[in-house]
């Protein structure tokens, strides 16, 4: 397993790994809340009704 796979984890994704620490609260704080330019699913999903 190449080693670059670890350390790319955590600059890559470091709010991934921040929310963990905090119990209680769900990891995404807004799942249906769309993104610029990238609507989430359930957002579109949503205003097609």
């Amino acid at each position: 397993m190449p080693r670059k796979t670890r350390p790319k984890t955590q600059e890559e994704a470091p709010f991934l790994i921040t929310p963990p620490r905090k119990k209680g609260k769900p990891p995404l704080p807004e799942p249906v809340a769309p993104k610029p330019g990238k609507p989430s699913l359930a957002y579109l999903q949503e205003q097609r009704r």
